[in-house]
Order: C-alpha cells, then sequence, then structure tokens
C-alpha cells in the first residue's frame, strides 16, 4: 500500500469516527441495540443466529466502559462506541479499495483520492448508515466485512494471489458469525473469485483448495462462544435461583440440537427476516422503489449516475477500450451488488407498508450501500478520466480591453489541475452532506430507552412478576434491569421466548415466583399451555386480581403485563382482563374486576395515578420529536406508548363513569344529591385532565381516540351538570370533536369507527349536544 493511500485512509478513519463518536447515542437505542446492550453486558447470546462476533467485540466496550475508562457514561455507550470503529473502519477500508481499483484508471493520483473519499464519505455520512452505526448493532461490523471482501477482490482482480484469495476467503467466514445477510453479497464474490481470477493464474490445485475451504470454517470458530456461555451456571444467583443461561438470554445452545436451531434461525425461519408474514411480490417492487429512492435522496442525486457511468467502464472492458486502463474489482462488485440488493427484496417477508417495518428492512439495505459507495467512486474517477483533462476558463487579455469598443474580445485560457478541482467539489459535497445530517442524527443525549425501562419496572410492588411481549418494551426494561441493576427484583418473563421449548428448562429457574404448567406456551400443540392455563397456575383463587396494599407488602401475588395479549390467543377472554398500571396493565380476574367496581373510583384513581411514567426529563421538545423522529424511529413508538399509557387510565375512568357511576351512587343512601353529582362527575374530570394533557404535549399527529374521548368525557360533564347548554363544556365538547371529525375525512379507517357518523353529525349541526352518546374506545 502506497503511503499517501495510507494517509487518506487514516484521515477518513479518524474523522469518520470523530463524527460517529459526537452523535453516538448517549444510553441504549431502540430494538434490538438494547438487547445487544444487555447481552454484551452479562456475556450472553443474542437472538438466533447468535451475533458471537458482535457480542464479544461489544462485551469489550461494555466491560471497558463499567471500568471507568469513559467516565460516567453506562455500559451501552461502550456497546455504541465499539459500532462506530466498525463503521468507521469500514469507511477507511472502502477509501483503500477506491484508490487501489481507480489509481491506475486516474491520471493523476489526487483525482483517485478525491473518487475515494467521495464514495466512502458518501456512504458514512448517509442517514441510513449514520444511524445504525452509533448504536449498538451488527450492521457497522457487517459493513466492515463487506468493505473488506470488495478490497479482497479489487486485489485479486489487479493482481492475483493465494495470499489474497486466503483473505476474501477468511473475511467471508467470519462475516457469516455476524450476520447471515452477507451471504447474498459474498458467495456471488466467492464464486467470480475462484472460477476467474484464480482458475486464471493457476490457483485451483489441490493445496491450494483445500486451503481456500479450510480458511472459512476458521472464520466461523466464534459460533463456538454459543456453545462455551451456554449451559453453565454464573457465579451470581438471580431471585435466590440458578438458571443455566442468564435471564433473557436465547436457546440452548450447550447442546447440539440447541446449536443448530440457533444458529440456523430455524426459529425465524432461515430466510426469514420475522416469523409475522409471508413474503409478496409487490412488497419486493415496493422495497426496490424505497431503497433507490432512499440512495437517491441520499446522495443528493448523483448516486444512479455514477453507478451508470461504472456500469459502462465495466461493460467497455473495465475502461481499457476508452483510456487504455481499467478498475479491477468493478465488474465482480457490480454484479454482486445487484444481485444482493434484488434477491434481499425477493426473500424480505417484513410487511414494509408499515413505517416502522420499512425501517427494520432499511437497516438491510447498507450491505448494498457498501458495494455501492465503491461503485460511485469508480463512476466518479471513470468519468473525471474520460473528460478534458483540464478545466478552461475563459478570461480577457487585459492588454485589448481597448478594443472593447469595437466589440471584438482576445481571450487566454487559464487552467487549473483536475484532480485538485475534484477534490474541492467533493470536500464541498461532503461538508454539505455533514452539515444537513449531523443534528438529525445527533442521539448524544438521547436517553429515551433508558428512561422507558425505568419507566416500565418503577411502580411495580416489590417481587413483582412480570411478563413482557415486543422489543421496545422487553429490551429496554431487560436493559436497565442487567446493565444497570435496576429493579432486579422484578421477575421479567418474555411471551416470545415462553412460546419455545428450551424455554422452561433453561430459563424457567431464574423465575421462582412462576409455575410453567406444561412444556411451553402454545395452545394448539400437544405439552403446550394457554394463557389463561398460565395464568390459573400463577393467581392463588383467593387473591387474584385484587389491588396490592400501599405498603407494597402484596404486590408478589400480582401479575403484570406489558405489550398486550399474543393475537392468537383468546383463552383469557372472559376470564382475564387488564387493569391500567403505568405502562404495563396488572393482570385481574373478571370476578374480581366486577367486585372492584364497587370500590370507591378515588382510591383505585390515586393508585393508578401513582403508575404514570414520568419521563419529562429524557423526552425533548415536542417541535424536536415531529422532526427528528418520524414514524418508523423507535423513539417515536416509545414516545406513543408514554402517551398511551396516561390515555389508559383516562379511558379506564371513562369507561367506570359511564357504566357504573349511577348504580353505585346510588347504592350510597346516606350520600346526599349534590355529593352523588359531585361523585358522578369525579371520573370524567380527571378524564379531561389527563386527555386534556396528552393531545396539548402528543407529538403529531394526535390519535383520533384522543380527540373522540375528550370530546366524550366533555359531554358526560354536561350530562352530570344538568346543564346542556353550559358554554364552556359544549365548546370544548366540540372543538375535541371538530378535531376527530376532521382526522376522519383523510382517514379510512377513522371513518368506520363506530360512532364516527354521529360525531360528524353533531359537529356540521353546531350547537347541538350529544346526551345520548356513550361510546369512548
Amino acid at each position: 500500500m502506497r503511503v499517501d493511500t495510507a494517509a487518506g485512509a487514516c484521515l477518513i478513519f479518524t474523522g469518520t469516527l470523530l463524527i460517529y463518536v459526537s452523535t453516538l447515542h448517549a444510553s441504549a437505542a431502540g430494538g434490538d441495540a438494547s438487547e445487544f446492550a444487555f447481552v454484551a453486558c452479562d456475556h450472553s447470546i443474542a437472538h438466533p443466529p447468535g451475533y458471537p462476533t458482535f457480542t464479544m467485540l461489544a462485551s469489550v466496550g461494555t466491560d471497558f466502559v463499567r471500568g471507568g475508562y469513559f467516565g460516567t457514561r453506562g455500559p451501552a455507550w461502550g456497546a455504541n462506541f465499539v459500532s462506530a470503529v466498525a463503521g468507521a473502519g469500514c469507511a477507511a477500508i472502502l477509501y483503500i479499495a477506491i484508490v487501489t481499483a481507480s489509481g491506475d484508471a486516474a491520471t493523476d493520483r489526487l483525482t483517485a483520492h478525491a473518487s475515494a473519499a467521495l464514495g466512502s464519505g458518501i456512504l458514512a455520512l448517509q442517514r441510513n448508515v449514520w444511524l445504525n452505526t452509533i448504536q449498538s448493532e451488527v450492521f457497522g461490523l457487517n459493513n466492515l466485512f463487506v468493505a473488506l471482501a470488495v478490497l479482497c477482490a479489487v486485489r485479486l482482480d489487479k493482481s492475483t494471489s493465494i495470499v489474497d484469495a486466503a483473505w476474501g476467503a477468511l473475511v467471508c467466514g467470519l462475516a457469516m458469525t455476524n450476520q447471515h445477510t452477507f451471504v447474498l453479497f459474498g458467495a456471488p464474490l466467492a464464486a467470480w473469485a475462484l472460477f476467474c481470477p484464480c482458475r486464471r493464474v493457476g490457483l485451483l490445485t489441490p493445496p491450494h483448495i483445500f486451503c481456500l475451504l479450510l480458511l472459512p470454517l476458521v472464520g466461523i470458530v466464534p459460533y463456538a462462544y454459543l456453545i462455551l456461555t451456554s449451559g453453565r451456571l454464573r457465579d451470581g444467583n438471580y431471585f435466590g435461583q440458578e438458571g443455566v443461561n442468564p435471564p433473557g438470554a436465547w436457546g440452548a445452545t450447550h447442546t447440539v440440537k440447541g446449536f443448530i436451531t440457533h444458529v440456523t434461525r430455524q426459529e425465524y425461519g432461515s430466510f426469514r427476516l420475522y416469523s409475522g408474514a409471508e413474503r409478496g411480490e409487490h412488497r419486493a417492487f415496493l422495497g426496490l422503489q424505497n431503497y433507490l429512492w432512499n440512495l437517491s435522496a441520499e446522495t443528493y442525486g448523483i448516486a444512479l449516475p455514477l453507478m451508470t457511468a461504472a456500469s459502462w467502464a465495466a461493460a467497455k472492458g473495465g475502461g481499457r477500450k476508452i483510456t487504455g486502463k481499467y478498475f479491477p474489482g468493478l465488474a465482480p462488485v457490480l454484479v454482486a451488488y445487484t444481485i444482493c440488493t434484488v434477491v434481499f427484496q425477493l426473500i424480505a417477508n417484513l410487511p414494509i407498508e408499515n413505517k416502522l417495518y420499512l425501517g427494520v428492512s432499511a437497516r438491510f439495505w447498507m450491505q448494498s450501500d457498501v458495494a455501492a459507495g465503491f461503485i460511485i467512486g469508480c463512476g466518479t474517477a471513470f468519468l473525471a478520466e474520460i473528460a478534458s483533462p483540464k478545466f478552461v476558463l475563459i478570461w480577457p487579455k487585459w492588454s485589448q480591453l481597448s478594443h472593447v469598443s469595437v466589440g471584438i474580445f482576445g481571450f487566454r485560457s487559464l487552467t487549473f489541475d483536475t484532480g485538485f478541482t475534484n477534490m474541492c467539489v467533493v470536500v464541498a459535497i461532503l461538508t454539505a452532506r455533514l452539515a444537513t445530517n449531523h443534528s438529525a442524527m445527533d442521539e448524544s443525549d438521547n436517553r429515551i430507552f433508558e428512561a422507558f425501562g425505568r419507566e416500565i419496572l418503577r411502580p411495580l410492588p416489590s417481587n413483582a412478576r412480570l411478563m413482557v411481549r415486543g422489543d421496545l418494551i422487553s429490551n429496554s426494561a431487560r436493559y436497565v434491569q442487567r446493565c444497570l441493576g435496576y429493579r432486579r427484583d422484578v421477575q421479567m418473563i418474555d411471551m416470545s421466548m415462553l412460546t419455545y421449548k428450551w424455554f422452561v428448562p433453561v430459563q424457567g429457574p431464574n423465575f421462582p415466583g412462576f409455575v410453567f404448567p406444561g412444556t411451553h406456551y402454545h395452545p394448539y400443540e400437544k405439552g403446550g399451555f394457554s394463557m389463561r392455563n398460565f395464568l390459573d397456575a400463577n393467581i392463588a383463587s383467593n387473591r387474584a386480581g385484587m389491588p396490592s396494599n400501599r405498603d407494597g407488602n402484596q404486590g408478589s401475588k400480582d401479575i403484570f403485563l406489558a405489550g398486550g395479549w399474543h393475537d392468537d390467543d383468546a383463552s383469557t377472554k372472559g376470564f382475564y382482563m387488564e387493569q391500567p398500571f403505568g405502562i404495563a396493565d396488572r393482570i385481574v380476574s373478571v370476578d374480581s374486576a366486577m367486585n372492584m367496581k364497587m370500590t370507591i373510583p378515588q382510591w383505585i384513581y390515586k393508585e393508578m395515578r401513582t403508575a404514570l411514567p414520568n419521563m419529562t426529563d429524557a423526552l425533548p421538545a415536542k417541535e424536536t420529536v415531529e422532526l427528528k423522529y418520524p414514524e418508523g424511529r423507535w423513539e417515536r413508538v416509545a414516545i406513543k406508548d408514554y402517551y398511551a399509557a396516561h390515555h389508559r387510565l383516562a379511558f379506564e375512568l371513562l369507561t367506570w363513569g359511564l357504566s357504573d357511576a349511577m348504580e353505585i351512587n346510588d347504592e350510597r343512601s346516606t350520600l346526599s344529591t349534590g355529593k352523588a353529582m359531585d361523585d358522578s362527575a369525579w371520573p370524567f374530570e380527571r378524564c379531561v385532565e389527563i386527555i386534556g394533557w396528552c393531545v396539548s404535549e402528543h407529538p403529531k399527529p394526535v390519535p383520533s381516540f384522543y380527540w373522540r374521548n375528550l370530546g366524550i368525557c366533555h359531554q358526560q360533564l354536561l350530562v352530570a351538570g344538568k346543564n346542556l347548554m353550559n358554554t364552556n363544556h359544549n365548546s370544548k365538547m366540540l372543538a375535541a370533536w371538530t378535531r376527530y371529525v376532521e382526522l376522519g375525512q383523510t382517514d379510512e379507517v377513522v371513518r368506520m369507527e363506530e360512532g364516527y357518523g354521529v360525531i360528524a353529525h353533531i359537529v356540521a349541526t353546531t350547537g347541538h349536544t350529544a346526551s345520548n352518546l356513550n361510546d369512548g374506545h
């Protein structure tokens, strides 16, 4: 490697790393990033296929933070830093690959460096890449492996040697321990390497073939981590018991069957991103459309023209027929890029019509983006080479200014080096990209998920039993438990894990407060149990559903649920129901819930109110959320869940007031009529307070049912006050319902809701009240 190339790569690495670190997530990020953070803290096992290479590297980061080497930052910051280093390394390696490929084709070295800076810089500053590299995710490391594979292909095509082929084989093996989708890019490159350059120079001899087949196996050695880490008791006890794996760890990889099942992702489907949807042909076209639009938008529209130019160079024999020189590695990378991009969209099964799932799917585009960065760099060098080697600027000769009256000017040309001009243009493009994206990508004060996890656990009684569902809730709560040591007394079971047969024997001992009435949670499989069976076995009949005492002594008898029931199991219907308890719900039997309706609502409200989450210090301003965290970001999901927890309490009060207030007050014969009237209005007043706060603080768009229920509360206060012309409540009712109807005009789902037509009629005939509208969903 030439000195100028090494110096340029060091500059790219340092600059990229400084940018990433300045915007690094302050704590755990959303989705899988929180899982990787707590798995790194515990040195345990992540979801299939286990991601052992990243887990081991992230563990180094979390251990360094715990050792105080990074000040007071939390463990997740260390795992985030590891990802940022990998991302910066990807940019540097890609820079070297482009310079190596374009150095011979370019007339001057500065043009090659400018092309490499554009290709690597435009990749590093792309929002999708940037966002997923500043958090503890596997994608930054996968991008590094893709860049290394590109560099190996370039070197093989330029001067084929067994050393370069061996490095390529080893990289392919290592990459498969980090992310299986690498095979979509690596397999075409490996096939090309074997049958083109290696065959051309006679490297396909038995010893060489043996070496090239052995090295990928050496590369997958990190999978031994899954075997060595699983199936052994740890030093620390959890809830007074010892499980085979720490809470939150996946699988039984210490067994042959468990290891194969985990590594091959059989529980998800080996060629599926998740287990909740089938592939659709229309999604493939939609995915390609979204990918190409994002690539173009993130590069100011220059990506596709430059990639077209690179394709032209490859089609002309790598540029030989035009310039007499060529771009080694360009043609095979173009083919691998096309195969990877198209095949991924064909096999992806995420419902990308949903913006959240589109964001999840977009993370896998980065593999193609790395190759696209290389192609863009080669295309830039190719166009610079075939264009005029000098820019000619027209400038008048000062000696001829006297001839202006004649209208004739003489001109001379001022010339500038093409390489210098190219570098100036590239620096301008990258500076503009940095300035545009930096504030949007700055997560240096983002502690939303840490606060969210704390608020899930904070209000729960001592030794509470909690069932969780969904990545956001499960991973956020698990991070603050495992990494920060917060509320470790709460026994938390993941409902998704409970559906696998390995959970009860491997994880069950970690949760002595739970009884498992079968081998796994599945109401339709032999040996499985339904959620009703599970709750029947875990809730004592004599105390089922009773609220905990104010001192919390009875809390361990309660079971809480965060994330909702499983969609395919309706066994709890008619037997158990949920009561709001902050972000979570308390599970109560239907009979107990009926008895609790006779309880004074003010007492129930007081207990539920203290359980409401408070994330004020962690949430940015509403306007910032609307701009920085659009639909599809995990932050937006967490913020919506935060306000939904408040609304659920309001809805509980609204439901109680509509169905039982008058009945309960009638039975209190000792109360005066005025007191009974005050009691009947009390839940609606609290409802107005809570929902009014929600609609004022919630980022746009505010859910339509917030406005509907707010209007119903005002309408019921009109009825309770026996003054249907009360201008205050009447005007506020109509204002809320007007917003609801406006949302329905652009949303068919809202228009199909029960009661929408009645509300729309009331709004249309402003001035009427609605004393009979009692639907408050």
